[in-house]
């Protein structure tokens, strides 16, 4: 039978010494590892838990009675879905979960009582309901900030800025009543013929998007 292994896994957007700083966090709590698994380099929100080079060597590394050290649960996923798969994952393997930040302790396969067993169910239960709520809440978040940037910086969300002002409309309007031939409009004005049209059959669509650029 072979012995325990303890490993810490860490996650870094950049190399080096904020990867040192993971590791040295976790000795000064006390909490020792064999080895150390680091993915540097690596957004944490872009790359799933199961994509990175390192998290895949620490998947094949953990089993049964083993450990895993993380300076917090958010190492451990891209978002929420990904975070409750990769925490189901290793549970469901029996390795115990320990975190630096919190110093909480979620103990996998059959080395954990009831009550860890309960509280491990409830932790993945609250993962999965974020998971679910998170896509919403992000958009809820995204419409709220929109809806706001929209009371106090209107100009952002004009749409698209028309091909013609105010001194063109009145140009072209003004060749409209001429009777002036409508390829001889768009060369004199250098908008397309579909615009003069709109022009000439929507006036007060023309006038409402001078406005609404000239503000």
């Amino acid at each position: 039978m072979r012995r325990s292994r303890r490993a810490f896994y860490g996650r870094t957007s950049t190399e080096g010494l904020v990867a040192a700083h993971q590791e040295i966090m976790a000795e000064a709590e006390g909490l020792e590892f064999d080895q150390a698994f680091i993915d540097a380099g690596i957004v944490g929100g872009k790359v799933p838990f199961q994509g990175r080079p390192q998290a895949r060597r620490l998947l094949g590394y953990l089993g049964e009675g083993d450990e895993l050290i993380v300076r917090a649960l958010d190492r451990l996923g891209h978002n929420m879905a990904d975070l409750s798969n990769t925490v189901r994952t290793f549970l469901a393997r029996g390795v115990t979960i320990r975190t630096v930040i919190g110093s909480l302790v979620f103990r996998g396969g059959s080395s954990g009582g009831a009550v860890d067993r309960i509280q491990n169910e409830l932790l993945v239960a609250l993962l999965s309901h974020f998971a679910e709520i998170e896509p919403e809440g992000g958009l809820a978040a995204r419409a709220a900030g929109i809806k706001r940037t929209r009371q106090t910086q209107p100009q952002k969300y004009r749409g698209k800025a028309p091909s013609f002002d105010a001194g063109k409309l009145v140009e072209v309007r003004r060749l409209i009543a001429e009777g002036r031939p409508m390829a001889h409009i768009a060369k004199m004005t250098g908008l397309q013929r579909g615009t003069i049209y709109r022009i000439k059959g929507e006036p007060e669509w023309a006038d409402r998007l001078v406005r609404k650029w000239s503000d």
